[in-house]
């Protein structure tokens, strides 16, 4: 089992009525949906751990991540979405060992863990860990859509968190998307006017998630969702947007494949007239030089030739004549 481990900087707190020195680390640890990981809580030494309780402060109801009481895990007290996904990295909490290991991490995990300790020779509770867990991808997001198709854009901010400032922004430009301040819309970029939206207006449950409708070719690129807390911009997850133009292609094709015939129709049809009016131009031609021909014969060429007409069918005359009477 590969467990992320958190390294973290510890801040030191003496207690002004005792003599036992109170240490509380505040870190932040980032995770991937589905990692294992370690969240750490350590105690003096030498001192038995009487009370032990893991809270996420921004959980909407009191129970509780872990809590342990004389020797004994109470899970009537557990969040039901922490059942059977938590345990002590060390159940007998040998030097001091609070830590807990949280399995299977998922977006709804992100918040900010406490460890809560109640030690021999302390009659409270003490705070010894803060740790704000930070559920993303690891790598960007990638998102495939058709032209045309509308797609949501995920950021999962922690649960309960109230965000008072979103913003999302397209890496390649230079002006910010859309920009939410309470719940407000205050910027939305030219290119993407009237086409974007939050997928939950009140960003409930801390979704901050971004309707993008109506996609084409020009909203390829990567996308991040930016939340402000307490004067600090903070990336929640990076997106990378993938618009497929296959049926831009198909229809660029057919519409081409049109024309294509037109032209071949066309085409055929300017070949045939060209060859048509070739052959009429022929024929002009020839019927031309043979009534120039005509025009250019003499009275007496025309009379001789009518001569040797006559004489030729006389001629065959005869010749009939003569095989009548042989017969």
């Amino acid at each position: 089992m590969q467990i992320r481990i958190m390294f973290s900087k510890w801040v030191l707190c003496a207690s002004l009525f005792t003599h036992v020195l109170n240490c509380f680390a505040y870190s932040e640890l980032t995770a991937k949906p589905g990692d294992d990981v370690l969240l750490s809580c350590q105690v003096p030494r030498y001192h038995d751990i009487l009370l032990l309780k893991w809270s996420r402060s921004d959980l909407q109801t009191e129970d509780l991540v872990f809590f342990f009481r004389d020797n004994h895990f109470y899970e009537d007290f557990q969040h039901p979405s922490y059942h059977g996904r938590v345990e002590l990295r060390d159940p007998e909490m040998k030097d001091g060992d609070a830590s807990l290991i949280l399995e299977n991490v998922n977006f709804n995990d992100a918040g900010t863990y406490e460890c809560h300790v109640r030690i021999t020779g302390r009659h409270g509770l003490d705070l010894f860990s803060s740790i704000e867990l930070i559920v993303k991808f690891s790598d960007p997001l990638q998102i495939k859509v058709k032209t045309g198709e509308d797609v949501i854009l995920p950021c999962q901010h922690p649960r309960g968190a109230d965000i008072k400032l979103l913003m999302w922004r397209r890496t390649d430009l230079m002006e910010d998307i859309c920009v939410w301040l309470h719940g407000t819309l205050l910027v939305e970029h030219s290119s993407f006017y009237g086409r974007v939206e939050l997928k939950d207006p009140q960003m409930k449950d801390g979704d901050a998630s971004l309707i993008l409708e109506n996609i084409n070719f020009n909203d390829a690129g990567t996308y991040e969702c930016y939340v402000h807390k307490t004067f600090q911009r903070r990336l929640i997850n990076t997106i990378i947007l993938m618009v497929d133009n296959s049926d831009d292609f198909t229809k660029f094709s057919e519409t081409t494949w049109d024309w294509g015939k037109v032209v071949v129709i066309v085409s055929l049809s300017v070949v045939i007239a060209v060859h048509f009016i070739s052959l009429v131009c022929l024929i002009h031609k020839k019927c031309k030089e043979l009534r120039n021909q005509n025009l250019n014969q003499t009275p007496a060429d025309q009379a001789g030739d009518l001569e040797l007409h006559e004489l030729n069918d006389l001629e065959g005359k005869t010749n009939e004549e003569e095989t009548t009477v042989e017969t």
